[in-house]
């Protein structure tokens, strides 16, 4: 009996440290190596920088338009130029002059499949060739060149920034560059003086605004329509458009990412004849964080004519 219920004990014993070891966290390995091991992940965890609030400045800076803002934006101001054209002006059988030779090389873009002089000797051409030269006009008076004098914006947004990379086939440090061009987009507008409190670049966004009206005003007055007050009133409607385009224009310019006007048509191979732009395609070619879009994001589409086989 004595042995009988000693056993019992042993087994009720074992039973319990068995559950007590199972239940118990497993034993950490305290040796030599174990502990230079763990000393050695602390101390490269110390070697990291302290987290510190990176870009701060993002809090102060307006948030960027979505993409769909800008498109509508954009496309208003062609559709302003389209609805111009077609209250302002009328296909009429001209005889041109030496002067309006003139005048047209003012304001030809060298994109339509003919000289302009050419497009508007055809009356079904003419309206058509007076929307592409306003509305390239126009977005040519907000987009960046190398020679900014000509532009809206003023000088610091016209302008193109100056190249940093040294390499154009080194992909990183074009990135690189297209990141930094980003961060200046962001915080120019908010940094630098307002338009309205410098008169120097009001000054000359009155000299382009009143350049751009009388190159075109005089180029494209024989197809006005006939009207005691009608240069009058077009002149201050292309006023009007003008002052869209800046405003849009700044917008843009005030972006992180990088957009572009498409002004070239791509023929596809089943076009017989060429087709021309009328009024400029608008897309993202860069995203807020400086990387290349794979294949342009558009935003407004272009609008193309292509005359017929038989004219």
């Amino acid at each position: 009996m004595g042995a009988f219920f000693g056993g019992a004990i042993l087994a009720l014993m074992a039973a319990y440290f068995l559950n007590r070891r199972r239940k118990s966290p497993p034993y950490q390995d305290r040796s030599s190596k174990a502990i230079e091991s763990a000393h050695g992940a602390s101390t490269k965890k110390s070697l990291r920088p302290p987290p510190t609030v990176t870009n701060a400045w993002e809090r102060l800076v307006p948030q960027p338009v979505d993409d769909e803002t800008m498109g509508s934006l954009v496309k208003s101001l062609l559709d302003r130029v389209a609805l111009h054209v077609d209250n302002f002006y009328a296909r009429k059988a001209v005889q041109l002059s030496t002067s309006d030779l003139e005048f047209f090389a003012k304001v030809d873009t060298k994109l339509l499949p003919s000289p302009l002089s050419e497009m508007m000797m055809d009356p079904a051409m003419q309206t058509l060739a007076i929307k592409h030269c306003i509305a390239f006009a126009m977005t040519d008076s907000i987009t960046p060149a190398d020679d900014p004098s000509n532009k809206l914006l003023p000088i610091y947004l016209a302008a193109l920034p100056r190249k940093l990379a040294s390499d154009p086939k080194n992909e990183v440090d074009l990135k690189a560059e297209r990141q930094a061009y980003a961060v200046l987009k962001s915080i120019q507008n908010c940094l630098l003086p307002k338009l309205a409190d410098d008169p120097m670049l009001a000054d000359h966004r009155r000299q382009v605004t009143t350049n751009m009206i009388n190159d075109l005003s005089a180029a494209f007055r024989n197809w006005e329509v006939s009207s005691s007050d009608n240069g009058e009133r077009a002149a201050q409607n292309l006023a009007e458009i003008v002052g869209v385009a800046f405003d849009v224009g700044m917008r843009i310019a005030s972006q992180a990412c990088t957009f572009g006007f498409e002004k070239n048509h791509r023929r596809r191979r089943s076009e017989e004849t060429e087709s021309f732009v009328v009024l400029p395609g608008f897309n993202k070619v860069v995203d807020e964080r400086g990387n290349l879009i794979g294949g342009p994001q558009v935003l407004v589409r272009p609008t193309t004519y292509r005359p017929r086989r038989d004219r």
